[in-house]
């Protein structure tokens, strides 16, 4: 996979996003992984959170890194990942000075799963965690789903030998309309319903065995968010 990095530039892809999950296993490999990506023509880097989701569901105890060490660890990748972005900024200021901006190196992205403060920002009402509408996944078989954590024959949209494509789009839309944070009971009388969105609907179901259940970071999204609101400055 990792040899197929550089094949996808080198074929068109403008930008490349890997996501990483901190586990007890590879949480030593966390504060690496800027310098991977820049070895890697990897142009913006995702951190989510450990799911309870599939075999996730039976070894969350096992796999979970031990609070002290993911604070750490964290500290360590956001300073490496400031310190790549440090060296990219002086290469745009010297050697591609005179460049159009569309030609200089791009600074490293970076998005964080339990991150509220784009949510906060965020101009449009949120209906949904993006399920079905900013995210399809495919499957190694083929088929069609709203999310890469709800691969189950319920949640099915399609199949790639589908002759038209828009037909999974639609309904997938049509499907995650019924998932909104309007027909999710503890979401309805919640004044930050839209700018939460919900919570994810993956660990929702394995939380409540239910996809109109409750993410069990919901209080704690809520207090992120009213603390950005408090501490925003124009």
């Amino acid at each position: 996979i990792i040899n197929k990095f550089s094949l996808a530039k080198d074929l068109g892809v403008k930008r490349l996003m890997i996501s990483f999950t901190p586990t007890k296993f590879n949480i030593t490999d966390l504060a690496n992984i800027p310098e991977f990506a820049v070895e890697n023509r990897i142009d913006s880097i995702h951190i989510t959170r450990l799911l309870p989701v599939g075999r996730g569901t039976l070894n969350k105890k096992d796999i979970t890194p031990e609070e002290d060490q993911y604070s750490e660890s964290i500290k360590g990748f956001i300073n490496n990942i400031q310190n790549v972005n440090r060296k990219i900024h002086y290469k745009r200021e010297t050697a591609e000075f005179f460049l159009e901006e569309e030609e200089k190196t791009q600074y490293m992205g970076l998005t964080m799963g339990a991150d509220q403060s784009e949510k906060v920002l965020f101009r449009n009402k949120r209906m949904n965690c993006s399920l079905g509408c900013n995210t399809l996944s495919i499957s190694y078989d083929g088929y069609f789903y709203p999310c890469p954590s709800l691969h189950h024959d319920p949640h099915k949209l399609g199949s790639l030998e589908d002759p038209n494509l828009n037909n999974i789009i639609q309904y997938s839309h049509k499907l995650v309309d019924g998932f909104s944070v309007d027909h999710i009971e503890n979401c309805k009388v919640c004044d930050l319903k839209y700018f939460c969105g919900g919570g994810c609907r993956a660990v929702a179901l394995a939380n409540d065995g239910t996809i109109l259940g409750n993410d069990p970071l919901c209080d704690y999204y809520k207090e992120s968010m009213f603390e950005i609101m408090w501490n925003f400055r124009l």
